[in-house]
């Protein structure tokens, strides 16, 4: 009789993987809002950065909006410094390339003819580097990755939305966009927007007292911390006339601040 080797316990092995998956967050595989539709002009291409990689977003001629690196695959120019052209392809600055809207080079004029430009054109290696794109909610969203993986998986995951504007109420009303340009990454911005403590000091006079609104208070949590889904605290706001406030931190990189007055009106900063 010969002995057989144990069966490995599937089981385990699943709940080994599903343990591993949810103490692992995957920046790069999420959408990311990175620029206001009504602020941005569709004349042009713009430089954009995200997680530390140079962009370029633009609007093709149907009226899509496409994010590419921002690099030529011919010689390596920024595709920011071109232009669109009036059949809706983006054209390279310094060779005159063009590019559609899924990052296909469509126009290579140094070629020697129309056979041979359509076998140049037809090289992977002439192709822009496209991300996924989405336009919800006002919003322009790129994926974190680029590649044909990318388009699956970027399907498979929802942005994080306002729940708020998605819903028909005559109770919520949508204000307005603020956007400003700081000197330095989300993250820093992230972690300064979720610490309550520096608002009635920073803020002084627009939203507390830096003498009398500094001390102590309690942070106490909403629900468990998760590392997909974030966390969320309640604090307790500066302003009487609110009664309650809540502070959640929903990655990869939408905060909320929700205040809630006495008489039961809510205020959502959605950051």
């Amino acid at each position: 009789m010969v002995a057989s080797e144990p069966k490995p316990n599937l089981i385990n092995e699943e709940k080994l993987f599903l343990q591993q998956e949810e103490e692992t967050f995957q920046w790069k595989k999420q959408w990311y809002p990175v620029a206001v539709i009504d602020h941005i002009d569709a004349s042009h291409p713009h430089q954009i950065q995200l997680l530390g990689k140079n962009l370029v977003l633009w609007r093709d001629g149907d009226n899509k909006w496409r994010c590419f690196d921002d690099v030529c695959p011919h010689r390596l120019v920024p595709l920011s410094e071109g232009r669109i052209e009036s059949d809706g392809t983006l054209l390279c600055a310094y060779h005159a390339w063009r590019f559609d809207g899924e990052g296909n080079c469509v126009k290579i004029p140094q070629s020697k003819d129309a056979v041979t430009e359509a076998k140049n054109c037809s090289n992977s290696k002439a192709c822009a580097i496209s991300y996924p794109v989405k336009e919800l909610q006002g919003l322009i969203w790129v994926w974190g990755e680029s590649g044909q993986q990318a388009k699956v998986e970027s399907e498979l995951r929802k942005p994080r939305l306002i729940p708020e504007l998605e819903e028909t109420s005559d109770r919520v009303i949508k204000l307005y966009w603020y956007q400003r340009d700081l000197p330095f990454g989300w993250d820093f911005y992230m972690e300064n927007v979720m610490d309550p403590a520096h608002v009635p000091v920073s803020h002084h006079g627009l939203y507390g007292n830096r003498y009398s609104d500094a001390k102590y208070y309690d942070m106490i949590p909403v629900r468990k911390v998760s590392t997909q889904e974030g966390f969320s605290f309640e604090i307790p706001p500066i302003d009487p006339s609110f009664g309650t406030g809540i502070q959640d931190f929903q990655p990869p990189c939408h905060h909320r601040i929700e205040l809630t007055s006495n008489d039961q009106r809510q205020l959502i900063l959605a950051l």
